[in-house]
């Protein structure tokens, strides 16, 4: 019978166990290395499996120290629940270009995008850490969702429009009349905030130039103007969702909380 020594693995000759009986122990030292061996019954052996390593214990290791506490987020239920979120938002803005009052409830439902997100995936995780770093990137995916779906909707709903149904005559002429407005409110600012005739008259030919009204003008202008809205839309989403993630918490947590008050 082949004996190893557990330390550098070689053979122990059969010479230096000298005679053992099988109900006691016998302690021997390796030749090679000097390590002290212990020789057990061999009803007292345990065979370690196959997939554990010869110098393994068997046990499993402990969690690495950087996933202690680490907050897990099921990405995919996260992102269903803002995807919903978002499209009723995309239909209410929709429908609130042709009635005010949709267009308001659409306006806050677009604001509040990262609660109901929150609250949505809350529901269908109630087990699960919630934290302020969660809610913070559940906020953003509920705003870039947002922002797509209603940019996507009030560009096809304006393509069906435009050259579909030819009902945008009259939604030109009010957004031209709103920008002769704006364009003489900022003369009338700055003609009470300088004297100057010449710089009055520059900028109201700039303003009033072909350039400035041309149809590639006005896209770049509403295609910014969205941009900033949007970017305004993510930093409140981020805010409010780390905000509602520290006081959720999950419902052990809120149960620990009460318990230690």
């Amino acid at each position: 019978m082949r004996e190893l020594c557990h330390r550098c693995h070689g053979e122990l000759p059969f010479s230096t166990f000298g005679d053992r009986h099988d109900d006691e122990t016998a302690v021997l030292f390796c030749p090679r290395c000097g390590s002290p061996q212990i020789l057990l019954q061999d009803h007292m052996r345990i065979e370690a499996p196959d997939a554990v390593a010869h110098d393994s214990t068997g046990a499993l290791p402990p969690p690495r120290p950087g996933n202690v506490g680490k907050s897990q987020v099921d990405w995919r239920a996260a992102i269903l629940a803002g995807a919903l979120v978002a499209a009723i938002g995309a239909v209410l803005s929709v429908v609130g270009m042709k009635f005010l009052a949709f267009g308001f409830v659409g306006t806050m439902w677009t604001i509040s995008c990262a609660v109901l997100t929150l609250s949505l995936y809350a529901r269908k995780h109630p087990t699960l850490r919630m934290d302020a770093r969660t809610g913070m990137r559940i906020g953003v995916i509920a705003a870039v969702l947002m922002v797509s779906a209603i940019g996507l909707a009030t560009a096809a709903t304006g393509v069906v429009l435009r050259f579909g149904t030819h009902q945008m005559a009259q939604f030109d002429q009010e957004s031209a009349q709103k920008r002769k407005d704006l364009q003489a409110q900022f003369l009338e600012i700055l003609k009470r905030n300088t004297d100057d005739k010449d710089l009055i008259a520059q900028y109201s030919t700039a303003i009033n130039s072909p350039q400035a009204n041309s149809p590639e003008m006005l896209a770049g202008s509403a295609l910014a103007g969205g941009a900033v809205q949007g970017m305004l839309l993510l930093l409140l989403s981020a805010g409010g969702g780390a905000f509602v993630g520290m006081l959720r918490g999950t419902p052990a947590q809120q149960r620990g909380r009460r318990h230690d008050d």
